[in-house]
């Protein structure tokens, strides 16, 4: 067995991202499985546009507490997935994978409705918003509430870039999508398709409009915040851009070896800064003072592994694919983008036409995930890629699930209106904030009229099943 903690070779770190990180599927479709970030509210009373930040945080810990775990352990085992605390005090659902898109998405709209359920039944209660962007909350306002050593040595290492940091660890709410990798011959394709899809996901979800209580004239602020966070671990790999169907394991290694590392971390767990732009490429070759007094200067498998999990490209390779381009958009709307991107990837069919016609356009992948986070569907070739994978997607759904990607693709894909810019529709009057009472109320007015939806729709597949035979 391999000791993770002596220095590693080149060769033994390429191997471990070809073998681990890029392990290739056994099956074509993949499993799939959701994750959700939700963000806590708790409004002012008597305070339009206020909302009370110390008592929502206590009652996220008492959301903790009721769950069976605490918020300081940071995670616990639930239905099969986990929850997880996020440092802004999101709450993150990590759904189990399934078969199909339709049951990760059933799992994922079960769960939620637990999850809202007991924040409102607390004592001191709240709501859980799906949106990509606290629309009232400021980092400062809003805090770090993980003391675990990992988040504010990840907060000191943004400080040092800018103020992004701290917006995205505090602020943001996402849905990732996860498929395993494909099979070893279309292990290549299903990495570019992902790639690909990733500013149309973020145009076809944003709802990140809002900001500080005011419009931000973006389409989503989380996905701009990632823009300039950290370039050189976030966005696309370069030698995907250089080479869009090249070797992944490749791009990816190239990727992480010119990222800078974030921290280094002791036997005893004390997280240790490194000098500015030292990349995990210069701690191999030059290697580091040792921080153990029989410590190495070269990094570890487990340094490696750490490394790695301190990139946030839009695409992740975990032994699987994790695409993290989304928004949280809306709670009505959560399940919508496991639909989505579930059904296109792991039907061979819809990924091979929706690739080629990727491909076809003469377009700047990097230029276009920005037109994305500022434009989003308003851009018009994101606004018809975001319509024909939507159109792509209702072709093989069915029933229920067809009902719902129908009642997205109506209210917003073809309108070409992201769910934040119906927010600031509905919310923003000229001379008045938006207030967040309101907000709350829209979200329980379209998950009130998405339960209909299912269930009229899951009365009309039971009245078929019912009929009788057609003689003749």
């Amino acid at each position: 067995m391999t000791d993770r903690s002596a220095p590693a070779t080149l060769d033994q770190l390429r191997d471990h991202l070809r073998r681990q990180v890029f392990r290739p599927g056994v099956d074509r479709r993949g499993r799939i499985a959701a994750e959700v970030e939700l963000t806590p509210l708790r409004p002012l009373a008597n305070s339009p546009g206020g909302c009370d930040y110390d008592k929502v945080q206590v009652g996220v810990d008492q959301f903790w507490d009721a769950m069976g775990g605490s918020a300081r352990r940071g995670r616990i085992d639930w239905r099969g997935g986990a929850l997880t605390a996020e440092p802004g005090g999101q709450i993150e659902y990590s759904g189990q994978p399934f078969e199909t898109a339709c049951l990760a998405a059933r799992d994922l709209e079960d769960a939620v409705d637990l999850m809202i359920e007991t924040a409102r039944g607390v004592d001191v209660s709240f709501d859980l918003i799906g949106v990509g962007l606290h629309p009232w909350g400021t980092p400062e306002e809003v805090g770090l509430h993980l003391s675990f050593p990992r988040y504010p040595a990840m907060q000191a290492y943004f400080d040092r870039i800018g103020a992004m940091g701290r917006r995205m660890m505090r602020l943001t709410g996402s849905v990732q999508v996860c498929i395993d990798h494909a099979p070893a011959e279309e292990l290549a394709a299903r990495w570019e398709l992902a790639q690909r899809l990733a500013p149309v996901l973020t145009a076809a979800f944003a709802n990140g409009s809002i900001q500080e209580g005011q419009p931000n004239g973006l389409a989503s602020a989380r996905a701009d915040a990632w823009l300039t966070l950290d370039p050189a671990r976030t966005g696309f790999p370069p030698a995907w851009l250089d080479n869009p169907q090249g070797d992944p394991v490749e791009q990816y290694w190239e990727f992480a070896l010119n990222a800078p590392v974030m921290f280094r971390v002791d036997a005893q767990g004390v997280h240790h800064t490194l000098p500015p732009h030292f990349t995990f490429r210069d701690w191999i070759h030059q290697g580091l003072d040792p921080i153990e007094p029989d410590g190495s200067a070269y990094p570890s498998l487990a340094d490696w592994d750490r490394h790695l999990s301190t990139l946030f490209p839009e695409v992740r390779p975990r032994g699987y694919l994790e695409l993290r381009s989304i928004d949280a958009p809306g709670l009505a709307w959560l399940s919508i983008p496991i639909l989505v991107v579930g059904t296109v990837l792991s039907h061979a069919d819809l990924s091979n036409a929706l690739l080629a016609d990727l491909r076809s356009l003469k377009q700047d992948w990097n230029n276009l995930r920005r037109r994305a986070a500022h434009q989003g569907l308003s851009d018009p070739i994101l606004g018809d890629l975001a319509e024909h994978l939507f159109d792509l997607t209702r072709s093989r759904l069915r029933g229920c699930d067809e009902a719902m990607v129908s009642a997205y693709s109506e209210r917003y894909i073809r309108p070409r209106r992201s769910p934040g810019q119906e927010r600031l529709d509905r919310l923003v009057r000229p001379g008045s904030p938006p207030d967040p009472w309101s907000w709350i109320a829209l979200e329980g007015e379209q998950l009130n009229e998405v339960r209909a939806l299912r269930v009229a729709e899951e009365a009309h597949v039971l009245a078929e099943s019912c009929l009788p035979p057609v003689d003749g």
